[in-house]
């Protein structure tokens, strides 16, 4: 899971930040990452230079993500949809029995605009028609 918030941490400046989170082997065994950049418009191919991985939860515990649209209709990807999820549930699961623990949640998402949409020429366009519908009025494809 990747996303957009502002920076958080002692002596932090103002601004934005890239997280990812991911799930990784090393050594120990399967483990959740967390990494981050500072925030800036970029090209959509522009390879995104993490730092600062830090473990958040190893086997035998899972996190496992899932998300909603307005719909509440649970799915366990969220690509290629004009919106993002309303909702993210994120469970915590013992990976030995698959029992989901009782520190599990779920997250309103407060942002209903794709990152794409930041570097549209017509934003709110973008925004509902998708980042696609921009790049298509660039290549005259939509009027």
């Amino acid at each position: 899971m990747t996303f957009v918030r502002t920076v958080v941490g002692p002596n932090a400046k103002p601004g934005l930040d890239i997280v990812r989170l991911t799930e990784r082997n090393d050594e120990q065994g399967l483990a959740m990452v967390r990494e981050h950049a500072p925030f800036t418009p970029m090209p959509a191919d522009t390879q995104l230079r993490l730092r600062d991985p830090v473990v958040l939860i190893r086997s035998p515990l899972r996190v496992v993500f899932s998300y909603a649209g307005l719909d509440q209709v649970w799915q366990t990807e969220w690509r290629g949809q004009l919106q993002l999820p309303a909702i993210i549930r994120i469970a915590i699961r013992d990976g030995a029995t698959g029992r989901v623990l009782n520190v599990s949640s779920a997250a309103i998402v407060h942002i209903s605009a794709p990152a794409e949409c930041v570097r549209a020429k017509d934003p709110q366009g973008c925004i509902t028609g998708g980042p696609q519908a921009d790049d298509q009025k660039k290549e005259g494809g939509i009027p």
